[in-house]
């Protein structure tokens, strides 16, 4: 533990690393799943899984710091469709068990079978809640979950186009049950799933600020408005993106990267090399209340041309399509 390692945010003094004492780990079980949605990023690993041993690896060096400097982890469960994993209970009895996880957030589609509700008992009181996807999320879902007095969070992607069908269905579920919260995903530019540009609503603050108001008449308290993006530019807060210093994303094939949308950028570490604090140290300059691809030090790591918010980058994925 050095002197120049300092928790949580008090200053912008460019010497000092910001390492949040909870952080993040999201594991990005597996490339598999049955569906396509249009806004996934984890298609370039449909054929990659994470192992328990990687897992065990990876906590060998986590470990580490939680008994060096009382650092704990919050982790999030994904996929890829976690289900689809063959090792999906071994690894959520290890992550019950282990110490230093503090808490185990599951982001999956649904319990697509009765046998599926077996992660609600394993990982028990790790859950604060579990988020499931809304198109397909059924009511003995939402239950389930209740019955284990578990919150169920709703991802509601904000993009350009008609969904006033996806509206429809996420008020009747919210007005029939006390436990769902309703989370706004602001799409952003990215690698995997290039869409029309001319359609981001992060490029049209106003019509972002538009839609997001008609959502919070509809939703009410219900609404979970948790983004760098939409807390800086509508609600004149400051809320960290958590590159570097409050947590980090692991792919299905083993690579670190510094968000699951942005898995194109090459960080140098993988499961076999991660050190928790190097990686913090080596990307604390990215630290900030930007998104990764408006991050004015984007370029001081990675080369412009790698920015999704480049218009290089969108032609370039443009024509390999």
């Amino acid at each position: 533990m050095g002197e120049k390692h300092h928790f949580y945010k008090e200053d912008l003094e460019p010497n000092k690393v910001w390492l949040n004492k909870e952080y993040l780990i999201q594991l990005n079980l597996t490339g598999k799943c049955p569906l396509n949605c249009e806004f996934c990023y984890i298609g370039p690993y449909k054929d990659k899984n994470l192992t328990l041993k990687q897992i065990k690896n990876l906590w060998k060096n986590l470990r580490k710091y939680y008994k060096e400097g009382d650092i704990v982890y919050r982790v999030n469960l994904t996929g890829g469709d976690i289900f689809y994993h063959k090792e999906w209970k071994e690894i959520c009895t290890f992550l019950s068990k282990e110490d230093s996880v503090v808490a185990v957030d599951p982001l999956i589609n649904r319990f697509w079978k009765p046998e599926h509700n077996m992660l609600l008992n394993i990982l028990n009181e790790k859950i604060n809640y579990v988020q499931m996807n809304s198109e397909v999320v059924k009511e003995e879902d939402i239950v389930a979950a209740r019955m284990k007095n578990k919150k169920v969070v709703l991802k509601f992607s904000l993009y350009k186009g008609n969904c006033k069908k996806d509206i429809n269905k996420l008020k009747n579920l919210a007005d029939k049950f006390d436990n769902i919260i309703v989370s706004i995903d602001v799409i952003i530019p990215q690698k995997n799933c290039c869409l029309d540009e001319k359609n981001y609503l992060l490029n049209n603050y106003n019509e972002m600020k538009e839609k997001i108001k008609k959502l919070k008449n509809i939703f009410g308290k219900k609404l979970w408005l948790l983004s760098t993006i939409m807390k800086r530019e509508l609600k004149k807060e400051i809320y960290y993106c958590p590159v570097p210093f409050a947590g980090t994303y692991i792919m299905p094939d083993g690579k670190i990267v510094p968000c699951s949308r942005y898995s194109h950028l090459d960080t140098g570490f993988t499961i076999e090399n991660f050190d928790l604090f190097q990686y913090v140290e080596k990307f604390n300059k990215l630290t900030s209340n930007f998104c990764l691809h408006e991050n004015k030090y984007f370029n001081e790591f990675w080369a412009k041309s790698e920015n999704p918010n480049n218009i290089e980058f969108v032609n370039k994925i443009k024509n390999s399509l």
